[in-house]
């Protein structure tokens, strides 16, 4: 068992085997403000991340490298559509909107402190989450008719899943920065294996 320890040791040696970059081996790394980030939402998803590749140890101050992110803009955008419906369940011909999907676009850099300069970037990255809601508008989006003819509100059954649009946009805002997060460390990664 030894001998095949040894054997497997000194083959991976002779063959300049290494693990990662060297360049980056026992690094650390330090996430300063994230502009746009008012909650720091962002900024705990984004250290989270970095943590558990491995390759990073997160520092406040005395670290090697700082991951500079910008914020450049968040926005929503409608993408799907349906047809209202009128108390009995007739097609109207007016159509309400009941998706959406929120995007984000960021700068990254990273900044080497040993030598003074950025050494990735400037990049902008994007992501985006889609999401669903009810109109507040729309009573049969609110309520339904029990066989007794009495109408009941559908909110206390939604289990969260009927949300209104201003609820459902403020939702998103954590998936939205954990994919963000995820994303801006790949490239990191991915940029750190090449170099």
């Amino acid at each position: 068992m030894t001998k095949i320890f040894f054997f497997l040791f000194f083959f991976f040696l002779s063959c300049n085997y290494k693990l990662g970059n060297e360049y980056f081996k026992s690094s650390s790394i330090n996430v300063p403000y994230i502009q746009g980030d008012k909650d720091g939402i962002l900024t705990k998803e984004l250290v989270f991340e970095l943590a558990e590749t491995g390759v990073f140890e997160y520092k406040n101050n005395s670290a090697d490298f700082n991951l500079n992110i910008s914020i450049l803009n968040t926005f929503d955008e409608q993408i799907g559509y349906r047809f209202d419906r009128d108390n009995k369940g007739k097609r109207k011909k007016n159509i309400m909107a009941t998706e959406g999907r929120k995007k984000i676009k960021a700068k990254i850099s990273l900044f080497s402190k040993k030598e003074k300069k950025i050494i990735f970037g400037p990049k902008i990255i994007e992501t985006d989450v889609d999401y669903d809601y009810v109109t507040q508008d729309s009573i049969n989006d609110l309520s339904f008719i029990l066989p007794n003819g009495k109408r009941e509100t559908v909110l206390q059954f939604s289990l969260g899943q009927l949300e209104s649009i201003s609820a459902a946009q403020k939702a998103t805002l954590l998936p939205l920065y954990k994919s963000l997060a995820k994303k801006i460390v790949k490239i990191i990664l991915s940029e750190v294996n090449n170099s």
